[in-house]
Order: structure tokens, then C-alpha cells, then sequence
């Protein structure tokens, strides 16, 4: 009721709509996590955590396995929050922080964080090695933004907080897989002061989530353009959409327009008929699209965010996402996967950058081009 009169203050400079973040998880119905979580764990592929179709085991084989550096995510915490009870796999952790309010632990009660902690640095020990990060000789910390108090993501609206911590001890690369579902496209507040901190902090490179608002409202056959989440519309930052992983068995088969709302979302063939990671040349159907309201290509670049294989929560309320794999991971899928496929890959690039061209201290912004310039493309996509 006030902010007519607000406004009229000659000190006020902008007004916004509190944000209310979210992480980009698909989620699913009960009936159709249901079939993941009772599915036996089916023959390994090599594509369950989409390393494999990124190509990191040619990085691999010529030691490019993030040693050296060290990467950092903003999530709802990590496993257990304790050095020394976590994840076999997730030995990499040196440390996290709490910043979300009222917290006093980077715990994971969500699983979330957990997931894509190990889509940046599982080593595999519970695996055999088969399920790892894309960086899983790099260090790590994890950011804890989860709010006891408010069961939700909440947290102080400052980077030096969300990022800064770890960039304080190390951290260049920082993957975020959360945003506002709201005003799509737009340039707010928060993108801005995340544009601001890179500014201030030219060698660390910030990765978000395109979001998961991708659907076909007009019912023509194709996603709607001009749904992409903040902060993700950011202009200094990486903003990650999804792709398709290629995975025919476990996690979630079903088909798009059978999913929860799915006919609503998704009813128009060829997209009611197609399933979540049978191609990936092709767009995962939730992930937002772009252009930014003013203009901009966002997402830069895109990773498999579908039926992604990681390492799961050992938090007595953490969440099996989208269904059990085996006893220390689960699937799971949404933008929220592609972001730390892409962090572990911008590790790699940063490692690569240092050996091979004595490039000591490699800004943010290089990292970011020489990723986007490499990439390869989908085209002709999935459906021509």
C-alpha cells in the first residue's frame, strides 16, 4: 500500500519484488518417482552421470582432472556437513559454510546440494570409480543456503556471502542450481549484484541455472521462447541450460506428456510422445529458453540435465529425487543438473589453461569464452 508513496522518496533508488529462490530439481509426481525408486538398478552404460557425453574421459586420460584447482557451489548444503562422516565419494570437500538464515550447519536435509556436489567432484569410491565428477581430483567447499527456519532456500541478498566465502580460500569456480521462477527474463536486483561481484572479482566464474519454466503454453509443438530465471539472467555469469542424457533404463521413462501436468506442459506431439533422455542431440523440454527480455542469448551453453546419476544425501530427510541408484546415489533431473557438470568442465578448462598455457591466473571471463567458442553444436537438434 505504500510504495506509491515510497517511490516519491528522492534517496529511493530502484523497487523490487522480494525474490523467492528455488532449486531447479525437476520435481515429480509421487506415481512417477515411484517407478525410479522401485527400479532395479539396471546394467551400467557409462552414461548415468553424463560425463560420458561431455567427452571428460579424453581430459582424463591427459590428467586434466581438476587438480590444483578448487570449486565451490551455493546449494542446500552437502551430505552430512561434517569432514569426516561424509559421502566415500566425496572426499574432495575440505570445508562449507552456512549462510542460509538461521542455519548454523551446510548439512544437506534436502539432497539436493548433495547431487550436485558429486556431478562436480565424486571420486567414485562406492562405484568402482564409475560414478565421478568432472573435476574429482579438485578441491571443493560448499555453501550452505538452506534456511531451518523457513525450509527453503534463504539467504542474505550479497555475494560476498554466497560466493566470497569461498573465493576467500581459493574458489574460482562457484555453480549455483537455483533462481527465482518469476518475471522471466528480466534484469533485476539480484542479477545485477551478481554482475557486480564479477566485476569486483574478475577471476572467478559464477554458473547458473537457466531455469526449469520451459513448456508449450501455445500448444504448437515447440518450448515457449522467453523463460529464463534470475539471477540467470545475469550478463557476467554462465547460465546453463539442460540437454538430453542418454539413459533408456532407470530414473524417470515415462513419457512427457504422461508426467505430472505433462499434458498441460508438454501435450503437442513431437513433444508428448518423447521421453526425457532418449536423444541427446536434443533440448530437455523443461529447461527456460531465451532471449532475455532485453535481447540477450541466454543460456550460453548447455550440459545433460536429465536422469543424471550422483551421489546421495545420507540426511535422514533428504529426498531420493528422481528415484534410488543403488544405495549412495540417485537420479535426478531438471536445469539444476547441468550447471555442476559444466562447473567440473570450467575446472578442466581452468586446470588446461594453466599447464598447457602458462596462463597463471586465468580471468573468469576467458574461462567463460573459451568454453562457449568450444562447445559443439545440437544442431539440427532433436526434431530437425
Amino acid at each position: 500500500e505504500s510504495i506509491s508513496s515510497i517511490a516519491a522518496i528522492e534517496g529511493i533508488e530502484w523497487i523490487d519484488r522480494m525474490p523467492v529462490f528455488t532449486t531447479f530439481a525437476l520435481p515429480m509426481a509421487g506415481e512417477d518417482r515411484q517407478e525410479a525408486a522401485t527400479f532395479d538398478v539396471p546394467a551400467y552404460t557409462g552414461y548415468e552421470t553424463g560425463t560420458k557425453l561431455m567427452g571428460f574421459e579424453a581430459a582424463w586420460q591427459r590428467g586434466f582432472t581438476g587438480r590444483g584447482e578448487t570449486v565451490a557451489i551455493g546449494d542446500t548444503g552437502v551430505d552430512t556437513g561434517v569432514l569426516g562422516t561424509l559421502h566415500p565419494d566425496l572426499q574432495q570437500v575440505k570445508g562449507g559454510f552456512a549462510v542460509g538464515t538461521g542455519s548454523r550447519s551446510w548439512e544437506d536435509p534436502q539432497g539436493h546440494g548433495t547431487h550436485v556436489t558429486g556431478s562436480i567432484v565424486s571420486n567414485g569410491a562406492r562405484s568402482g570409480g564409475r560414478i565421478r565428477g568432472g573435476a574429482y581430483e579438485a578441491g571443493f567447499y560448499g555453501v550452505g543456503l538452506w534456511s531451518p527456519l523457513l525450509n527453503n532456500l534463504v539467504f542474505p541478498n550479497d555475494f560476498t556471502k554466497i560466493t566470497g566465502v569461498t573465493y576467500d580460500v581459493g574458489a574460482r569456480v562457484h555453480s549455483n542450481s537455483w533462481g527465482n521462477p518469476r518475471d522471466f527474463g528480466v534484469y533485476d536486483a539480484f542479477a545485477r549484484k551478481a554482475d557486480e561481484y564479477l566485476w569486483n572479482n574478475p577471476e572467478m566464474l559464477i554458473l547458473f541455472a537457466a531455469g526449469n519454466s520451459g513448456q508449450d503454453a501455445n500448444k504448437d509443438g515447440r518450448i515457449d521462447v522467453g523463460s529464463v530465471t534470475s539471477p540467470a539472467t545475469a550478463k557476467n555469469v554462465l547460465t546453463v541450460g539442460a540437454s538430453e542424457n542418454f539413459l533408456l533404463e532407470g530414473g524417470i521413462q515415462k513419457k512427457l506428456g504422461e508426467l505430472r501436468d505433462g499434458d498441460a506442459k508438454w501435450g503437442v506431439e513431437p513433444l508428448a510422445s518423447d521421453r526425457l533422455s532418449d536423444n541427446p542431440q536434443g533440448l530437455a523440454a523443461f529447461g527456460s529458453r531465451g532471449p532475455t527480455r532485453d535481447g540477450r542469448i541466454k543460456p550460453e551453453i548447455v550440459a545433460p540435465g536429465t536422469n543424471i546419476v550422483s551421489t546421495r544425501s545420507k540426511h535422514p530427510s533428504a529426498q531420493p529425487l528422481w528415484g534410488s541408484y543403488a544405495e549412495d546415489y540417485a537420479y535426478a533431473g531438471g536445469t539444476s543438473m547441468a550447471p555442476p557438470l559444466t562447473a567440473g568442465a570450467a575446472t578442466v578448462t581452468r586446470q588446461y589453461l594453466k599447464q598447457e598455457w602458462r596462463v597463471s591466473n586465468p580471468s573468469g571471463a576467458v574461462v567463460k569464452a573459451l568454453m562457449v567458442h568450444t562447445a559443439f553444436d545440437l544442431f539440427p537438434g532433436q526434431y530437425g
